[in-house]
Order: C-alpha cells, then sequence, then structure tokens
C-alpha cells in the first residue's frame, strides 16, 4: 500500500441522525485497526509525530471504540437537540495525544453545527482519516465539516493550547461565543493503606502515552507516613519500558542530570523521577509528590488548584467525581475537558 486512500462510499441525502453519525465515527475507528489500513496509517502518524507508536495509537483507537458504543453514544446526546440555524464552529485542535481533538469535531456534528477544523500537525494523519469518513458518510450534511489550515470567519470557536496560546485565542477570538481551554494536568491521591494492585493500575494513569496528556497524573498527594520507594519498585518495569523509546529515554536522562548537578533531593528508577514538591506541572518524565494529614487538607488543597488540574484519581469517597486508579485516559464521553460541558456550549450559540 503506497498512498492512503479513503474509502469511497458514495453521499446520498443526510438523515441527521447524531446516533449514526457517532457510528460512523465508530466504524472509521474499526476500520483504522484493519490490516488494509494500519500498517500505512500507523507508520505514517508516527513518521509524523514519533511519540505515537504503535501501542499508544491501538490504545487510543481501543478507547474511542469502547466510548461510541451505541449505549454510551445515546446516553451522551440524550436530550440534545439539532441547531435551527447552524453557525460555522472553528476548531484548533490539540495533538499530544492520538485523535484527541475527535471529541470536539463530533460535538459539533451532533448538535448540527458546521465544523472548520484546524488539526494539529502533530495528529493530522489520524484525524485526517476519521474526518474523511465521515465527509464521507450518508449522516453528515454536506458542507458540515470541512478541514481548514486557517479558520475563515468563524461564527464560535472552540480552541485547546498552552497557556500562552490561550492568551491569544482569548484576545483573537473575543467578539464571537468561544470556548478556550488551557494546559492542566491531573492528581493522584494515596492513602498509606492503598493496595499495591490500585499502585500498579495507577501506573496507567502516569505513563500512558508517555505522560503526554492533560488527564496523565503529574503529581501525587500521599498520606503522611507512605513509602515512596515502593512506588518506584512497583512501577520500576513499566517505567523502564518507556526508556525504550529514544525520546522518552533523552527526557529523562536530561532531567535525571539537571537533579544531580543542582543537587535536587529526588528519587528515580530508569524511566521515571519522584521529586518531592507542590507544584503540579513538571517536566516529562517527573513527577511531584507531596505530604497530606487528614481528607480535609486535601480537599482543600484539591479545591484550591481547581483551575490547573484536569481530574483527580484516588478513592471514590475523597471527591465527587474522583476517578479510581487506571481509568483516567478512559474517559467517557462526558467527560468534559476543563470540566466545560461542550454541548452546552454549542447548543447556547444557536
Amino acid at each position: 500500500m503506497d498512498s492512503f486512500k479513503p474509502i469511497n462510499f458514495s453521499k446520498i441525502s443526510s438523515t441527521l441522525d447524531p446516533i449514526q453519525i457517532l457510528s460512523s465515527a465508530r466504524d472509521a475507528l474499526v476500520k483504522a485497526g484493519e490490516p488494509a489500513y494500519r500498517e500505512f496509517l500507523y507508520s505514517k502518524a508516527m513518521a509524523a509525530n514519533p511519540w505515537f507508536t504503535t501501542n499508544e495509537i491501538e490504545r487510543a483507537r481501543l478507547g474511542w471504540i469502547e466510548a461510541l458504543k451505541e449505549h454510551s453514544a445515546a446516553h451522551w446526546i440524550d436530550g440534545v437537540g439539532w441547531a435551527s440555524e447552524p453557525r460555522r464552529v472553528g476548531l484548533v485542535l490539540a495533538g499530544n495525544i492520538p485523535w484527541v481533538g475527535l471529541h470536539d469535531v463530533l460535538s459539533v456534528l451532533v448538535t448540527g453545527h458546521k465544523a472548520e477544523v484546524k488539526c494539529s500537525s502533530d495528529d493530522f494523519v489520524l484525524m485526517s482519516f476519521v474526518i474523511e469518513h465521515l465527509r464521507a458518510s450518508t449522516h453528515v450534511p454536506q458542507g458540515h465539516l470541512e478541514v481548514v489550515e486557517r479558520l475563515k470567519a468563524p461564527e464560535a470557536v472552540v480552541a485547546t493550547g498552552s497557556n500562552n496560546s490561550s492568551r491569544y485565542f482569548e484576545h483573537y477570538f473575543a467578539h464571537i461565543p468561544h470556548l478556550i481551554r488551557k494546559s492542566r494536568t491531573s492528581v493522584a491521591v494515596i492513602g498509606k493503606s492503598c493496595r499495591d494492585e490500585d499502585l500498579m493500575q495507577l501506573s496507567d494513569d502516569v505513563f500512558s502515552y508517555f505522560g503526554l496528556g492533560c488527564r496523565n497524573v503529574r503529581h501525587l498527594m500521599l498520606e503522611e507516613g507512605f513509602n515512596i520507594e515502593l512506588l518506584l519498585e512497583i512501577w520500576r518495569e513499566r517505567a523502564y519500558g518507556c526508556m525504550l523509546h529514544a525520546k522518552y529515554a533523552n527526557n529523562f536522562d536530561f532531567q535525571l542530570a539537571l537533579h544531580m548537578m543542582n543537587r535536587v533531593p529526588h528519587q528515580f528508577v530508569p524511566g521515571i523521577i519522584l521529586r518531592r514538591d507542590d507544584a503540579l506541572f513538571s517536566a516529562l518524565s517527573v513527577v511531584t509528590w507531596q505530604y497530606y494529614s487528614g481528607q480535609s487538607a486535601v480537599v482543600n488543597r484539591l479545591h484550591a488548584i481547581r483551575e490547573q488540574w484536569q481530574c483527580v484519581v484516588g478513592p471514590a469517597k475523597l471527591l465527587d467525581g474522583v476517578i479510581p486508579y487506571g481509568q483516567s485516559q478512559r474517559p467517557a464521553l462526558w467527560d468534559y475537558a476543563d470540566g466545560v460541558n461542550t454541548l452546552d456550549f454549542l447548543q447556547s450559540i444557536g
């Protein structure tokens, strides 16, 4: 297979059925894993973005297929109305993990608006594959989905970027309805009685996608008396697996050298550095941690930094919406980025 050619479905009149739109997206993701597409598609995606390894693309693909099952899709859009006056919604997509921007595309389509999509260069290959299948679908209205290099006079915008780019977005799109997302990370809360099985599952939250996602755990809140060395032992094999990726290994080596030269106290095994620090954000391959005493201290701290974290992993009784260990990178369709309901925003504009 020497070039990528999207499946050529014949376009006929749209049924305007949001469930069928979501089903078409799921079908595209299923096809992406078929031998006729997978080898070329994945290798092309990895050539464009070395962080997109076969394992991580598969992780994302299977996660989306699970999320888009019919009962989940129906639950997500229950009560959602079709726009009486479709608006052109500009989408500036992130590209840090495979298909991360797909939720915004689907949100626009199932509310009846027109998606004007600016893909991230880091995820252009994979997003284009699904978008072309959606464009060919008989369930996506003609003219409701377009990939652009620059947004062309959108009537509303959903944009995801860094804290710096978000300031630009806020200024540039101030005159139209907009939903702007900034940099976030995620937190795990660990008690002294936490089981080894839970800590092993937590490694999924830390190492999936090499820690590049906003739902990846980069900060730990440990109950006083918890032995930090236990984490290193349990995570040793998973961390070493990341070292087989050249870019990750280079990041780890650089961060370890910095910590040693600057005499910053830390613990490590090959692949992960743990540093006591109350900062939520850290460099790739570094996870910060702090001690806490009492559940109220944890809750107060989490409330104080609410604008910085995407999700919290830990015991269910800790806080509303806490995610079980190992599940942060398996979001449902209604687990919205930054906690802002995208469908509500889109329904408010028309």
